[in-house]
Parts: structure tokens; sequence; C-alpha cells
């Protein structure tokens, strides 16, 4: 076989483009550096935002370990807010009415150590029996979500430094579900604050029967309550289940009244509010059949 001809494509030539970069009118750079107000050592990881609601711009920048941030292409102008984020043992900062120009800004902050605070309570239950040893979660009630553990003692106290700011919410973290929300503390100082949980000697021994009393099984029947007090609104959730014998047993809840809910496939939903101070610790629920088509 003879080979015509052949072509080499192996070279290709290149082309040269020349790009000219055009500086932003009216824009500049903003660099600073955060520092411990007290030892001036470089604080790092810390938020900083330069916002201006007038010019409807925002910019934001992390500090690196050596404390230092930069902000570039920002607009030129007044009114600008700077503010970096508190935590970890710092207050946050606020200055208004930045001005950057547009030859730039160069920015000092001296964080100041955040005041320590405090807020003691203690666990009780609705007759104001200590509630010992019992575990919670708080978190603020708004982002950002800091939580933290908190354990009563024997005499059901509780002391947390430096709680997360603004509205609370404690909650357990196993079956009773435990709810308190609406707790308010300040930003500085010492607060005090005592949580009611559902917590007693009393109990409710149910029997589910359907309308010929013949008795129903269920796999889930829930127990709620809520009780609001001071602004503060605790509420708790239990579950068990019915056996073959439609028998359930829910245990160490306190007084007061109790909504007993029941969905059992077949039948209708049921919601039966009982209170074992006046009722009783027994209660029978006559669960209604769906009506078949």
């Amino acid at each position: 076989m003879t080979l015509i001809g052949t072509q080499d494509f192996s070279l290709q030539k290149a082309a040269m483009v020349n790009i000219q970069l055009e500086p932003i009118e009216n824009r500049s750079f903003v660099t600073g550096i955060v520092v411990d107000a007290e030892t001036g050592a470089p604080v790092g990881s810390k938020s900083v935002s330069l916002s201006s609601s007038d010019q409807s711009e925002r910019y934001s920048a992390t500090t690196g370990p050596d404390g230092r941030f930069t902000m570039p292409a920002v607009a030129a102008g007044d009114g600008y807010e700077l503010l970096i984020t508190g935590g970890g043992g710092y207050a946050a900062y606020l200055q208004p009415n930045v001005s950057v120009t547009p030859q730039g800004l160069e920015l000092a902050v001296m964080l100041a150590h955040e005041e320590p605070r405090t807020l003691a309570g203690r666990m009780v239950g609705l007759d104001g029996t200590p509630i010992a040893n019992f575990s919670m979660v708080v978190r603020a009630a708004k982002p950002p979500y800091q939580a933290m553990r908190v354990t009563s003692d024997a005499n059901g106290n509780f002391l947390i430094q430096n709680p997360p700011n603004g509205a609370l919410v404690f909650e357990s973290q196993s079956d009773p579900r435990m709810l308190v929300g609406g707790v308010q503390i300040a930003n500085t100082g010492q607060d005090q604050v005592t949580l009611k949980l559902d917590v007693g000697r009393d109990e409710i021994f149910g029997t589910l029967v359907d309308s010929e009393g013949q008795p129903v099984s269920a796999p889930n029947v829930v127990l709620s309550w809520r009780h609001i007090y001071d602004g503060i609104n605790s509420s708790s959730t239990r579950r068990s289940s019915a056996d073959s014998n439609g028998q359930f047993l829910f245990r160490g809840i306190g007084p007061g009244t109790r909504t007993v809910i029941v969905d059992v496939v077949g039948y209708k939903p049921a919601r039966v509010n009982h209170d074992t101070a006046t009722q009783g610790y027994e209660i029978f629920i006559e669960l209604e059949a769906e009506a078949t088509s």
C-alpha cells in the first residue's frame, strides 16, 4: 500500500490575547487588624462585616491567625456599620458611621473581653419538689443556635456559665421529652430561673376498648401536657403502647390535666383530657370504628 499524503495536526498555532484590567470606579480596599484589648495579641477566626443600608451594600471577611482581614472592591461612601461578632470570650464590637474613601481604609479594632454571665436555676415539679440529677440541653431560641448541657444537682439546682444570649429553650434528649421555652436572660450579670417540669409520683393506667368492650392494642399512645407560668411555656410528651389487653401505663408524672392521644388504624383518632387529681389514676377510652365504604 502506498501512502499518498500526510498531514501533521500535532502542531497548532497559539493565539495571544492582550487583556487590560480597568479598576472599578469608586471601589477600594478595606483592611484591618483585630487584637485583644488587654494583651494586644491578634484575634483570629472572627467574622467581620461592613454594611450600609443606604447603599444596600454588605461585605464580609474573616480574620486570619495574624488577626488581619481584607475586603476588596468596597464601594466608597459614608454611613457604613462595622460589626465583629462576639463569642470565644469576646464581646461583640459595633462601630457606626464608618467612611470608606476612594483611597481605601485601614482599621484597627481592639476587642474587649465578654463580661462573665451566669444563669442560676432550679428544676422542680409543679408541687415544688426538686428534681435531682436531671439533664437537659439549653440552646438559643434564635440563630446562631448555641447549645450546652446542664444537669441539676441533688437539690435540683444548676448553674450555667456564660449561657447563650437572648431567649433560651431547655429540652431533654430522651423520653419523656421535656421542653421549656420563653426563658429570657439579660446580657450581663446573674439571672435566676425556675423550670417547672412534668415529673412526679402520679401515674395513669389506661385501657383501650372498642364499641363492644373488646380490648384494642395500639403501638403508639401519647401523653401530652402543657403549663404556662411567668411567660414561660413548659410542656412534656410521653409515649407508650397498649398491649393485647388494650392496657397502657404512664409513670412518674406530676399532678394536673393531661391529654391522652390515641391513633389506631381502623379507628377514629381519640383525644381525651384526664386530671388525676379529680378523676383518679385509671382511664378507659372507647375507640370509635371508622366508617367503611
